[in-house]
């Protein structure tokens, strides 16, 4: 027997608007996983030459594997967060052109469309990364 999709449309309203009352958990009883975490292993802590110095030009959801980076290794991490569609303006460019006059032993570029960099700035990345 089939029933009419406005009573299955009812619970799904239903269901949205109470979540606690049918068993979803409360803000207040889901569970934190940063307590969880297990303590990080500092498999590259202290380094002999010091700490590496990283440039990271990376969407804001990276963040939290640039924590745990600097939890494990001994880096010093100056980060620029890409905008994750692309759509990146003028400003967000002139502070990447700033970032890379200072001296960085690696740069990474995780998760960015190479494409939506300008060819200067591309060129200013390769040019520090091969000192001939």
């Amino acid at each position: 027997m089939n029933k009419p999709p406005y009573i299955v449309f009812c619970c799904i309203l239903l269901f949205s608007i109470f979540p606690t009352a049918y068993g979803a958990p409360s803000k207040d009883s889901a569970p934190n996983w940063e307590k969880r975490l297990p303590p990080p292993c500092p498999w590259a802590k202290p380094l002999v030459d010091g700490p590496i110095n990283l440039l990271v030009i990376c969407p804001a959801q990276c963040q939290r594997d640039l924590e745990e980076l600097s939890r494990r290794m001994d880096v010093m991490i100056s980060k620029r967060f890409f905008p994750l569609k692309g759509d990146a303006d003028e400003l967000f460019f002139r502070e990447i052109e700033k970032e890379l006059e200072k001296k960085y032993e690696v740069i990474i570029l995780g998760n960015v469309d190479i494409s939506s960099i300008p060819k200067n700035i591309m060129e200013k990345i390769v040019s520090t990364s091969n000192p001939e």
